[in-house]
């Protein structure tokens, strides 16, 4: 199996291999596909594809699908294989091919391209662009036909659109939503909170002047029971007691008091009578 080079390029493809064909499309050994003026992306309000009018562009949002289409027709010879891509100035902005990646022996109708935008913007397309570059590998024997179902198609169909209809939600959508019911949920909860402590508030002074009212209705039985009466009596009697206690305690420092200076001058009266009598004695 050999690549054809541009030369070869040149001289095949005239041959209703690409229609319309364009020689100055040919390139680096590959002739480079144009988009063609339908298109699908999986974000579509309506679910149903677009027919995109002169002019017009093609919007794949990040982490969406999308079906294109060429504008050209091929018709691969069934002794050759053709390769196909996206040019790499589109690949690097996030846009991937997750469909086929050849084109079977004998196949002819217009490609469509089963596409993803793995990047974090919108991938803007126009429409007649130069996207998908093809190259021819020339097999050595002929090989049987293609003759699947994709054989002569020409446009985008209804199967088609249904097999990846429905929104996907990229990555940084899906981050954001997690985000927003992160944010709902903890706005739920301060909420709970903020009325579990009210609750809490209310049930402690309701529990409170519960408390308060029994201590006052328990202080009042007893104020008014006999019992205090006793209580009352038998604390003023006591505190008499003590207070005759420490009378009679103070008159007994006062006795002794008195005691001790009665001694005291009968100490020295007794002193000054024995002076008397010894100076008597002697004859002074």
């Amino acid at each position: 199996m050999s690549i054809l080079d541009n030369d070869r390029l040149r001289s095949v493809l005239p041959n209703n291999v690409v229609v319309p064909y364009d020689p100055t499309r040919v390139k680096d050994a590959s002739y480079e596909l144009s988009l063609g003026n339908e298109y699908f992306t999986t974000d579509l309000p309506d679910g149903i594809k677009v027919i995109i009018e002169p002019g017009n562009q093609v919007v794949i949002k990040p982490g969406q699908f999308a079906l294109l289409i060429t504008k050209e027709t091929v018709t691969i010879p069934d002794n050759v294989l053709a390769f196909i891509s996206i040019k790499a100035s589109i690949k690097f902005r996030g846009l991937v091919n997750v469909s086929g990646f050849h084109v079977d022996p004998g196949f002819t109708g217009k490609l469509k391209f089963a596409v993803y935008n793995a990047g974090s913007k919108d991938i803007v397309l126009d429409w007649e662009q130069r996207l998908f570059p093809m190259w021819l590998c020339k097999l050595t024997s002929p090989n049987e036909k293609y003759d699947g179902i994709h054989n002569h198609q020409a446009s985008i169909s209804s199967d088609d659109v249904s097999r990846i209809n429905g929104e996907i939600l990229s990555p940084s959508v899906l981050s954001k939503k997690i985000d927003d019911l992160a944010n709902t949920r903890i706005k739920e909860l301060e909420k709970l909170v903020g009325v579990v402590q009210t609750q809490k508030s209310i049930i402690l002074t309701i529990v409170g002047s519960i408390l308060l009212l029994a201590l006052g209705i328990l202080a009042n039985t007893f104020f008014n029971s006999p019992n205090f009466g006793i209580w009352q009596k038998q604390t003023a009697f006591e505190s008499n007691i003590n207070g005759i206690s420490i009378r009679s305690e103070k008159q007994d420092e006062v006795i002794k008091d008195l005691e001790k200076r009665v001694n005291e001058v009968e100490r020295k009266t007794g002193s000054s009578a024995t002076n008397t009598n010894t100076k008597t004695a002697l004859g002074k």
